[in-house]
């Protein structure tokens, strides 16, 4: 038998078959069509059931499949009905057909009640006999096709029925749609199920009539029992669920033969709903190296029971290889509960050792990258699994200044900056910055690191010691020791925003001056790199430096002034004159350094040393007071040397020699 759309003409649900008995020997005129409309009839106990109702309670093999023109007008009537068979002689002469027909004699009326005493029949198999057909008790038209061999019933189609006929036609996308939109839908297939369940009725007893009665009152009861209906109503809502996943595998199943990937992947987040079904999935994808596909999909949220910490960490441990960008995306979305941290570190720091990733290798033209991707990573991996040094580490290296403070002052980490002083003072300094930026702009970057180093200096935490021994033989880390230095040599102990107590400046400073002192001769050259002025202060103050390691940094440099002061410290105090009267040609600072030294054969160095030099006589016979012998200095003129300005030099001298006198003669009078 083909179905056929009335309206179109064409065959519907190709794929649907109905089997007619003996239809070779039968014409058109053999096969009958009947209707019986939808009729409300009130059910009743006892009351005499009619031709049809016995016919549907006779009919074997008979199966519905919804059909509903409003809803479905693609498919045409009958269009999933199952074979349904009934061989005449059964139709015709069956005890079911004499019970029906509505006339009943006294003769069947007391043969009927003779065989309800004395039979002895099993009241269940008399139910199971007489009971009709559900297919005829169902709401709404029935549609009749019968010929002398075959009789076909159609009914209006269910939701139920529908949602059966796409399964079973592996229209699994449709199916689970419909049961996500009437998850109602699983109706009789979940009674069918409930049903099954083990359980201990009494066996039932009596007439037929009885059991009917029986029937309708537990129904009547059962639905009047509305805690028993919420049970019910949750027994249903989990079979529908049940179902939803049981199709919605079969529709990714389906997908992943077809070779659609993607949208397997994407159905897998929609339908998937246990920790179970996602471990599976994954696999599959997994091992198909679909991880792009599923990754997008996979819980963010932790499933109950948890959903395996194997199968993130195997999706981490593949983007740690494979693509960096989609690790970090990953690593911000899942939270580290969901996985073993440790796992995932291992993965990336094998990844790092590789070598093939660097501070200096390119990802799409932009240096560094995975390489920060990678160790920003860790730094976060690191506090997940509960080790800080480790993460402070990771974020120095990536002069992340914020997060590592930030992590500092958290953690009590002050003495975890230790195990890289020069990575943390550069933490705010770009690799351009160290090739091109002054000296005061590198001060402000580190000062942060600088002011902490200090601090934990002075506590001990951090000792000068460390802070040398890192510094001092790394390239490009001198200018930061020197403002090490030189804050410890001032005694800055906070930064220019906060403010100290004096007192506590005045112990920091001495302190400072003292921890200074034990690297006294490094001090000398960083001072003479950095700030001279500074070098003269310490060289006058510091009592710890190698003379001659000073006199040879300043004599490599030409710090005369420091060179003299250095000789002269030494006791050579004749060399020391000779550079100022050579090297800086001072007349005045010659004079002050022989008033200071104090020393009469000094001045007569002095003297022998600017004879040659009618400047330095001039300036003798002007600045020299009466520190020396007036009349010895003008016979140690040489004759006819011209010395400009020489009557000046000589009346100021004479000046100086009588107001010292008059001062004198006074002070004697005054005296007697």
């Amino acid at each position: 038998m083909r179905i056929i759309d009335i309206k179109t003409k064409a065959e519907v649900c190709g794929a649907d078959t109905l089997n007619v008995s003996r239809y070779e020997s039968l014409s058109a005129t053999d096969y009958h069509l009947g209707v019986l409309p939808a009729i409300r009839v009130a059910n009743k106990a006892g009351t005499t059931r009619g031709t049809l109702e016995a016919i549907g309670g006779g009919i074997w093999d008979a199966s519905v499949y919804t059909w509903d023109a409003t809803m479905y007008p693609a498919r045409a009537l009958g269009g999933g009905i199952w074979d349904a068979t009934m061989q005449t002689t059964r139709l015709f002469s069956s005890g079911a057909s004499t019970l029906s027909t509505g006339d009943e004699t006294p003769k069947d009326s007391s043969s009927r009640a003779g065989s309800e005493i004395n039979s002895g029949i099993d009241a269940s198999a008399a139910t199971k006999e007489n009971v009709p057909h559900p297919s005829t008790l169902t709401h709404g038209m029935k549609i009749f096709i019968h010929s002398p061999y075959d009789c076909v019933l159609a009914t209006k189609p269910t939701i139920s029925d529908h949602l059966s006929w796409l399964d079973n036609h592996a229209k699994y996308e449709e199916a689970w749609n419909l049961l996500d939109r009437h998850p109602e839908a699983v109706g009789p297939m979940a009674e069918s199920s409930l049903s099954s369940a083990p359980s201990t009725p009494t066996k039932p007893r009596g007439t037929i009539q009885d059991l009917l009665k029986a029937q309708n009152s537990l129904q009547e009861f059962f639905a009047d029992d509305s805690s028993d209906s919420a049970t019910g109503s949750r027994d249903l809502y989990s079979y529908a669920q049940k179902e939803k996943r049981r199709i919605g595998e079969q529709w990714v199943q389906q997908l992943i033969k077809g070779g659609d990937w993607t949208k397997a992947g994407r159905v897998c987040g929609q339908v998937l709903g246990t920790s179970s079904s996602w471990e599976h999935w994954v696999w599959v994808f997994a091992q198909a190296n679909r991880y792009d596909e599923i990754t997008d999909y996979v819980p963010s949220t932790q499933l109950r029971p948890p959903l395996p910490s194997l199968v993130y960490e195997m999706i981490l441990g593949h983007y740690v290889s494979a693509d960096r960008l989609r690790l970090q995306q990953l690593l911000d979305r899942w939270s580290t509960e969901l996985f073993d941290a440790s796992s995932v570190i291992s993965a990336i720091q094998g990844r790092l050792k590789a070598g093939d990733i660097t501070e200096s290798s390119a990802e799409d033209g932009e240096p560094g990258r995975d390489w920060r991707i990678l160790t920003s990573s860790l730094a976060k991996l690191y506090l997940a699994d509960g080790r800080p040094r480790q993460a402070l580490g990771c974020y120095i290296r990536l002069q992340d200044a914020d997060a590592a403070m930030n992590l500092i002052s958290t953690n009590h980490l002050v003495d975890a900056i230790s195990d890289d002083i020069p990575g943390f003072i550069l933490l705010r300094i770009s690799k351009e910055m160290q090739k091109s930026a002054p000296l005061s702009e590198l001060e402000a970057a580190s000062l942060e690191p600088i002011q902490l180093l200090l601090q934990e200096a002075y506590h001990g935490i951090v000792t000068p010691e460390t802070v040398v021994q890192q510094l001092e033989h790394t390239t490009g880390m001198q200018p930061y020791l020197f403002f090490y230095f030189r804050a410890l040599w001032n005694g800055s102990t906070a930064s220019p925003q906060t403010t100290s107590d004096p007192s506590s400046e005045r112990l920091a400073a001495s302190e400072g001056k003292s921890l200074v002192s034990d690297h006294a001769d490094l001090a000398v050259s960083l001072f003479a790199e950095y700030d001279r002025p500074l070098l003269m202060t310490f060289l006058r103050t510091s009592q710890t430096y190698t003379l001659d390691t000073a006199s040879r940094i300043c004599e490599q440099r030409h710090y005369i002034p420091e060179l003299v002061y250095l000789l002269s410290k030494e006791g050579r105090i004749t060399a020391a004159l000779r550079l100022i009267i050579d090297q800086l040609g001072d007349v005045s600072q010659a004079i002050a350094f022989a008033k200071e030294q104090n020393d009469a054969s000094l001045w007569d160095d002095l003297l022998d040393y600017s004879m040659n030099k009618p400047s330095f006589i001039k300036g003798l016979l002007e600045e020299v007071g009466t520190a020396i012998d007036p009349i010895k200095l003008v016979r140690r003129i040489p004759e006819g040397l011209e010395i400009e300005g020489l009557k000046e030099g000589l009346m100021r001298m004479m000046r100086g020699y009588e107001i010292q006198y008059s001062i004198s003669e006074g002070v004697a009078r005054v005296l007697r």
